[in-house]
């Protein structure tokens, strides 16, 4: 299958994010904690969270993101991760969730359908991940996502929205020059692939000091699926978000299994379920 190019020059972006940041080291697996439904059993659905740049996965297991996506969706398990500023900054970070992070899940688990939770950085994470292996997300939700500076926004506002802004063409090589242009290539090309469109969920505070870059996005999503909540860049409208979402979706869109409400009854490590 083929993948889009490499994002190398996704640090670019995320340094311009004022705050604290955790760095983390790249050296090392992506490191994950499980949130089982059920203890020693694996659940239909996984939702994997991408922690944003303020967080690392000891920081990110203490918010009270998973309490909230536990009301809503008891029957899933959680696997929160350690997705840190090193990771974006190799340039491999789709590739690197795919192999130490969504395969490994699957092969011990045999979940049947993944969910990508993405917070601030995260959210551009989950966006790469899914526009890269597209056939192994079955939704993804975006909480605050990071999308750009103010060059590329004002380009694409100028155009007059998402559908009429012209890229350009692909370059040979993505750089630190043109990387922000070739994600918003990949958020363009949901205007083409309604399928993977509707199962991108958004929400972010109405004071999210990013959210110029979010109402552009919007334009390629359908209408039911962009929340706006009280709040800015902040955990208060995560979770606020979060709750939003997660309450929102129906079971039958997120897939689980009727059969086993309660988080399934597979024995964890007992391979891939059957169809």
């Amino acid at each position: 299958m083929h993948r889009p190019r490499s994002l190398s020059w996704l640090l670019a972006a995320v340094l311009v994010v004022a705050g604290c940041v955790r760095i983390g080291d790249a050296s090392v697996p992506i490191p994950t904690l499980m949130d089982r439904a059920v203890p020693g059993h694996s659940a239909d659905v996984l939702v994997v969270v991408l922690p944003g740049r303020g967080d690392d996965l000891e920081t990110l297991s203490r918010r009270d993101l998973l309490r909230r996506i536990r009301r809503h969706w008891p029957q899933a398990d959680v696997l929160l991760t350690g997705a840190t500023l090193a990771y974006y900054r190799e340039g491999r970070i789709a590739r690197r969730l795919h192999d130490e992070v969504v395969a490994p899940a699957r092969r011990a688990g045999g979940y049947r359908r993944v969910w990508f939770t993405g917070i601030s950085l995260g959210g551009l994470g989950a966006l790469v991940y899914e526009s890269t292996y597209p056939d192994q997300v079955e939704g993804v939700v975006l909480l605050g996502p990071y999308l750009g500076d103010r060059a590329i926004l004002e380009e694409i506002a100028a155009a007059g929205g998402i559908g009429s802004w012209a890229p350009g063409p692909a370059p040979a090589a993505v750089t630190e020059a043109n990387f922000q242009r070739e994600v918003w290539r990949r958020i363009q090309a949901l205007s083409d692939a309604p399928a993977r469109a509707a199962r991108i969920h958004l929400a972010y505070g109405e004071r999210d000091r990013f959210n110029g870059a979010l109402p552009l996005m919007r334009q390629v999503l359908p209408d039911g699926q962009v929340h706006v909540v009280r709040g800015g860049h902040d955990w208060q409208a995560w979770y606020r978000a979060a709750e939003t979402i997660f309450g929102g979706i129906e079971p039958r869109q997120a897939r689980f299994s009727a059969s086993a409400p309660s988080g399934g009854g597979r024995p964890a490590g007992s391979g891939p379920a059957r169809p």
